[in-house]
């Protein structure tokens, strides 16, 4: 007798079957690409055993909150697609595995824990966010810093918002709402959505809505498409930058960064020119590189619940991306990247890091 069929009953996942047969029956080229399988060294938690524990829980396997679990065994870092000849949508296909476990009752338990703290986790940011001052009320534009900088790096992020209000003649600070993401990276598909029409009624009237945080504006670009929150224009603070550079000023200090590629930054939305056009004309020389970059860029280990669900792996991703800066350009070279995550793990790590938007703030005239 053949094993059940459980495609009518994961509908998201189930439409996705396609992509779990191709990956269960692929040589698994991408797998030296998969940041997770190089550091845990388990073949199970390559893209190719993500994939095709999906596809045995579709097929009616049993024992399925393992295999249903493996899907947060992701960064969300889109290095799989850039090795995948048939460009299968790994990342998002695991992504539906997500939502499909957390509505069946098989998410990690860091997960259902991490879901249950949100409402602590919004109470806090709207309290750092009340340090950023809201801006100018009629104000063209919608200045989002990005959760983590202003939770975390509130001194900072203030700093940021004045810089980017200036270089934007005005704008409107929206610090204090949560773009939403933590929830699809944790399968909430209805927690998203709720929150990205929250999200987008705050900033409703503006022409256009710049983001510092490369996740974030992944989120808005790619994401709150899929159900159905129209947005104003949305930039990263980059493409501003580049946009208005004749109002940015060459820094006195002669030091040429090393520039990190954030992957939803790069492999997400495709912006590797802009961030170095901008860093060139700020310190009048090309950033320098690290050995991978651009597509094919290192993952610091900080996306997707990673340290929420496999702490010790991401924190393993961030040494790592240091050792690789380290060795390419000793130990005392400044790394400018427009993520969060990534800088605060290259810190850790004794790594100097500073912020994209950093940068650019400091260089408004």
């Amino acid at each position: 007798m053949s094993a059940p069929d459980n495609a009518h009953r994961l509908p998201l996942l189930g439409a996705s079957r396609a992509h779990t047969e191709l990956c269960g029956y692929c040589p698994k080229l991408c797998r030296p690409a998969c940041p997770v399988s190089t550091v845990e060294g388990r073949e199970s938690v390559t893209p190719w055993g993500k994939m095709r524990a999906l596809g045995e829980w579709l097929g009616g396997a049993s024992e399925i909150a393992p295999r249903a679990q493996r899907a947060w065994a992701c960064t969300g870092c889109l290095h799989c697609r850039e090795l995948c000849l048939l460009d299968n949508p790994v990342a998002d296909t695991l992504s539906l595995g997500r939502a499909e476990a957390l509505a069946a009752g098989y998410a990690p338990p860091e997960v259902t824990a991490f879901l249950e703290d949100l409402p602590r986790r919004a109470e806090r940011l709207e309290a750092c966010a009340r340090r950023l001052g809201p801006g100018d009320a009629d104000a063209a534009t919608a200045w989002v810093p990005g959760c983590t900088s202003v939770v975390r790096e509130t001194d900072h992020a203030e700093e940021v918002s004045q810089g980017i209000r200036r270089l934007a003649v005005g704008a409107r600070v929206v610090a204090d709402v949560c773009c939403g993401a933590p929830l699809w990276d944790a399968g909430d598909r209805q927690g998203f959505a709720r929150q990205a029409e929250r999200f987008a009624q705050r900033v409703q009237g503006r022409v256009r809505v710049v983001v510092g945080d490369p996740g974030c504006a992944y989120a808005l670009k790619v994401l709150y498409p899929r159900v159905g929150v129209a947005l104003p224009l949305v930039e990263h603070v980059s493409e501003l930058a580049l946009r208005e550079r004749s109002r940015l000023s060459r820094r006195s200090d002669p030091e040429v960064p090393v520039y990190h590629d954030a992957c939803k930054l790069g492999r997400g939305l495709g912006l590797f020119d802009a961030p170095r056009s901008v860093l060139e004309h700020l310190t009048g020389s090309a950033p320098d590189e690290l050995d991978e970059n651009r597509s094919r860029a290192n993952c610091s280990g900080g996306g997707a619940l990673l340290p929420v669900t496999r702490g010790a792996t991401a924190d393993a991703l961030g040494r790592s991306l240091a050792e690789a800066v380290i060795f390419r350009h000793g130990p005392g070279r400044v790394v400018v990247t427009a993520c969060a995550s990534s800088r605060q793990r290259l810190r850790q790590a004794g790594v100097r890091a500073e912020d994209l938007s950093h940068w650019i703030a400091r260089g408004v005239r």
